[in-house]
């Protein structure tokens, strides 16, 4: 089966709504899913012990990319969480023993503010 398919067949789709605010929706072929893999296992450095943390949807291509595809491709372990709750992300990092950390700015901050961070 793997041989009937192509670098250049359809794969994923992912929506958009750019500068427009309607959503749209963009069709990414297999070759540009594979080299995401390896770009972000190589930018990001990862090696099979990672443990990747992200609360972030998979309906966009960047955390699709960074988290999943990255961490994947190193052979690590992908730690998710369903709805971004700052102490429980914590916990659940500690829990897990998270090394790799995928965050919106305002996640950050909620992070850095908590009680929890640094005990």
């Amino acid at each position: 089966m793997a041989n009937e398919i192509a670098p250049t067949d359809r794969a994923l789709i992912f929506f958009s709504s750019g500068s427009t605010a309607r959503p749209k929706a963009i069709l990414h072929m297999h070759r540009a899913a594979a080299i995401q893999c390896w770009r972000w296992r190589r930018i990001f450095a990862l090696d099979p012990d990672v443990r990747t943390w992200t609360a972030n949807g998979f309906f966009w291509v960047g955390n699709f990319a960074m988290a999943s595809a990255g961490t994947f491709a190193a052979g690590g372990c992908l730690v998710l969480q369903r709805l971004f709750v700052a102490g429980e992300a914590l916990r659940l990092m500690q829990d897990e023993r998270v090394s790799k950390l995928l965050a919106w700015p305002h996640q950050w901050a909620r992070l850095v503010e908590d009680p929890l961070y640094g005990a």
